[in-house]
């Protein structure tokens, strides 16, 4: 079984690893050799690596600038950080934390005696030099010599969603890991999911352990995430991965392809918990399970799940030989978004803000081009209209988005901002520039939580829905703004926590005939006033 899962991760990595550049070679120190070679943003292969392993402290490092004890540890080929044991002429693939153009080096180094025992160095237009790579390997194939991959079936596989999502495993004794293939139907920007339930005796989203899956690009991601609660990850708080708390990605050996709009990505997790957060897995028995699909923003956030796991799923994670039907891409359903959005909003200078559903490509989606966390802010009971405001006017905001510190999902504090995305909080270096509603790095605007709920979601027309709203207890926040002379054009109202709640404001100056207007009502009232005063 071993043999078959090495066909199959290393078919796969000749799928996405069409590009390649040659970086350079290893001959120093301990008998450290190899040749090395960038095969995506994130990775580098060293083929005949070899190393003595007699170093006390040695590990794959990289970093800025040459190599010092200033860098950082780069997992080995198993995504394990421990001190590096021999080697002899074994062709190895390095996964990066972060992209190959956010380190100046690869060495092998010993942190006790702070020695390189041998480097390369990485050009700083790698990333270029791997896109034109592509390119040419791609004008010089054609039908003839198209490599078309040889597809082994894991072992075990079960269904998660009918002929949309399955998940085939099995255990690789060798390494103390669970090999895991994730297959679905999805389109380019969403993501699929597959993990361990929060608790052990039940379906349960928070506290859930779930590797996260998706292309960026052509490069495959798999990332485990620590589920914190139901929202947006912010600050670390959320639906989060790992790196966000400075902890570990423990997904390792990850690749992928598509075929026939089926997306395929393969990964390894450890059987044991490493860290805080993470859930070992019974590798026998039944075990509850989480699992989803969601979309992608623009910038790669994990948004709220479109469809999820169903109440009580189990898996039992040995070695069962269970088989999955082939997924059959037959989704050609269109979603029509609602006949009556974009809404906008002129002439009301009374707008009470609340929170409620996003309806994805029949909302939000639909105005803004984006996706958004399942959740938009409201004004005046519709989904994030644009919003007209007249210079000089003043306007009243009635806030109700929640203000709950301990409750990520109730917790959505107002602000108008120049930001087209919002959440000001996940921003260190933030350019964007606020108008109300954010004071000295905290939030000033946040009431009680009210949300709607919608009865009927098949009508054409938002307007036609039956709704109701759920207020907790407590009072709504009020904000006064009136925008002047120097406000711009166009702003967005948003939330400080969390990126894509809101929509956009358009500033526009006063007609010219209530101006005119108020000019001709204070003449009138200037000569009432004389007439007035020669008659007394």
């Amino acid at each position: 079984m071993i043999q078959k899962i090495v066909v199959i991760l290393l078919t796969i990595a000749v799928l996405t690893q069409s590009m390649e550049v040659y970086i350079g070679s290893l001959d120093g120190a301990h008998k450290v050799v190899g040749e090395v070679y960038a095969i995506s943003s994130t990775q580098i292969r060293i083929d005949g690596f070899s190393y003595d392993g007699t170093a006390p402290d040695a590990y794959f490092w990289g970093g800025s600038g040459s190599p010092s004890e200033d860098g950082y540890i780069i997992p080995d080929e198993n995504g394990g950080t421990d001190p590096l044991e021999e080697y002899t002429n074994k062709d190895i693939i390095l996964s990066l934390p972060g992209a190959l153009d956010t380190t100046d080096y690869i060495s092998v180094w010993c942190r006790e005696f702070n020695a390189n025992f041998d480097h390369v160095d990485i050009p700083s237009d790698i990333l270029d030099q791997l896109e034109a790579s592509t390119k040419e390997e791609s004008e010089e194939s054609d039908e003839e010599n198209t490599v078309i991959p040889e597809i082994v079936e894991f072992d075990n596989c079960v269904e998660l969603f009918e002929n949309q999502l399955q998940v085939s495993w099995s255990l690789d004794e060798n390494i103390d890991a669970i090999n895991f293939k994730l297959e679905g139907i999805i389109e380019d920007d969403e993501w699929m999911g597959f993990g361990l339930s929060g608790k052990s005796d039940s379906t349960f989203m928070v506290g859930a352990d779930v590797t996260i899956a998706y292309f960026d690009g052509s490069e495959p991601v798999a990332l485990d995430f620590d589920i914190s609660s139901r929202s947006q990850c912010s600050n670390g708080d959320g639906v989060c991965p790992d790196t966000s708390s400075e902890l570990e990605n423990d997904v390792f050996n990850i690749s992928g392809y598509r075929i026939d709009g089926i997306t395929t990505i393969t990964y390894s997790r450890p059987i044991e918990s490493l860290e805080d957060g993470d859930i070992s897995y019974a590798t026998s028995g039944d075990s509850y399970v989480a699992f989803g699909i969601g979309p992608l923003s623009e910038d790669k956030l994990v948004l709220k799940h479109s469809v999820r796991t169903p109440t009580g799923f189990t898996v039992d994670f040995s070695e069962t030989g269970e088989t999955c039907e082939k997924l059959e891409n037959e989704n050609t359903e269109v979603t029509e978004p609602f006949s009556d959005l974009p809404a906008f909003l002129s002439d009301e200078t009374n707008i009470r803000v609340t929170i409620g559903p996003s309806f994805g490509d029949r909302g939000y989606t639909h105005v803004t081009g984006k996706s958004s966390w399942g959740i938009a802010f409201y004004l005046n009971g519709w989904l994030i209209p644009e919003l007209e405001v007249v210079r000089g006017t003043t306007y009243t905001f009635t806030v109700e988005t929640g203000n709950d510190p301990e409750l990520s999902t109730k917790n959505h504090p107002f602000y108008i901002t120049t930001s087209s995305e919002g959440g000001i909080e996940q921003v260190s270096d933030s350019d964007e520039t606020v108008y109300a509603g954010y004071e000295d790095g905290e939030p000033t605007i946040a009431g009680r939580h009210c949300e709607i709920i919608f009865v009927d979601t098949e009508l054409e027309k938002m307007g036609d829905l039956e709704d109701e709203i759920e207020c907790d207890e407590g009072e709504a926040a009020i904000l006064e703004w009136t925008p002047d002379d120097e406000t711009p054009d166009e702003l967005y109202y948003q939330c400080t926590k969390h990126k894509y709640l809101g929509w956009k404001i358009t500033v526009v100056d006063a007609k010219e005939e209530d101006e005119a207007s108020s000019s001709v009502m204070i003449r009138a009232v200037i000569m009432i006033s004389f007439i007035t005063w020669l008659l007394v």
